[in-house]
């Protein structure tokens, strides 16, 4: 049964061009900056970043994904905490990525170029290392396969119009165009997997199979430590996804080229994420586990490849800075 509020909803999505939307989104952003400011007098940047500047933004259907820009690293756990909760009282700001001097440092090393790209005011300042260029195969593979996962319970419900026109963006961004007259005989996540796993043939069967089936058991909400005991492909498992099965008790040996690539991808995502995130480390947060259990696999990893061993240790490095940082914003 469709109820009013829905039904008002989808009458209200369908009259309103995407160019009213778009500039109606503008409008609420500039007011919650302008407000946030006011309230905190602090001196802070804010940007909306994505969906709002693509051409597959969707009225009522997109969100509005700010970044913020923070001036100095004292007290970023309470403010970042505080802005994001005035903020996410619009319903419409879901996703909200803090930036400051210690993380605006390590972007360089951390960043994936092409999710970078949907952030231009962001892209500008930043200087990309020159070693990335070494990571750029990796790093597509990385940003397709985030968000694959990302859209995956939606995707498993139907691949929409504006499913189609997302993804035809991504794969235009990544460099694979010729791959999107593809999307429209896609029905399910595992043909969109097969799409992405294409592009890829470094990778054999035992990767592809390693995440159709992750990405079902996400699907079902199976517990990941069950995932874990299941998998036939351990090794492959931790090589593609290491940020959602860094707790197992395994040492990576052995890893394909590419495979230490996406691994050192995927690492530098996630941490770029706790980076960006401050506010969930407060004293006592059960989020800290999951940062030693990220240190934690970088040790233990055995990674053949010189340029990734070298940025193994570099990740490394930024986790033991951040983790200072935020012990000492505890202690002010």
């Amino acid at each position: 049964m469709i109820t009013l509020t829905s039904f008002a909803k989808k009458i209200i999505i369908n009259i309103i061009p995407n160019k009213i939307g778009r500039f109606a989104y503008v409008g609420i952003f500039n007011a919650e900056y302008f407000f946030s400011k006011l309230l905190f007098r602090y001196n802070l940047k804010m940007w909306f970043r994505n969906s709002l500047l693509q051409d597959y933004f969707s009225f009522g259907v997109s969100d509005i994904d700010v970044s913020v820009e923070l001036k100095n690293n004292l007290l970023i756990q309470s403010l970042s905490k505080k802005l994001f909760s005035f903020l996410t009282l619009c319903p419409l700001i879901k996703e909200v990525n803090f930036y400051y001097p210690f993380s605006l440092k390590k972007l360089p090393l951390l960043v994936n170029f092409f999710e970078l790209s949907r952030d231009p005011e962001l892209f500008h300042k930043v200087q990309m290392d020159q070693t990335s260029l070494e990571f750029k195969e990796a790093q597509k593979f990385t940003y397709l396969l985030r968000m694959f996962f990302s859209n995956l319970n939606q995707i498993a419900k139907g691949f929409s119009e504006r499913d189609i026109e997302k993804w035809s963006f991504h794969l235009k961004l990544v460099g694979h165009p010729e791959l999107i007259s593809a999307l429209s005989g896609v029905k399910n996540e595992k043909n969109l997997l097969k799409i992405i796993f294409s592009s890829f043939p470094s990778f054999d069967n035992s990767h592809y199979e390693t995440i159709k089936h992750i990405s079902h058991c996400h699907i079902i909400e199976k517990p990941l430590h069950i995932q874990f005991q299941e998998t036939k492909f351990p090794q492959e498992l931790l090589t593609l996804m290491p940020h959602l099965f860094c707790f197992a008790d395994l040492r990576l040996q052995n890893i394909s080229q590419l495979g230490q690539k996406v691994f050192i991808t995927q690492m530098s995502w996630e941490i770029l994420g706790m980076l960006t995130q401050p506010m969930l480390f407060e004293e006592g947060s059960p989020v800290f586990q999951h940062l030693f259990n990220i240190k934690s696999t970088l040790y233990k990893a055995a990674l053949e490849n010189e340029i990734c061993e070298k940025r193994r240790l570099e990740l490394m490095k930024i986790l033991e800075g951040y983790i200072e940082l935020l012990y000492k914003n505890h202690k002010i």
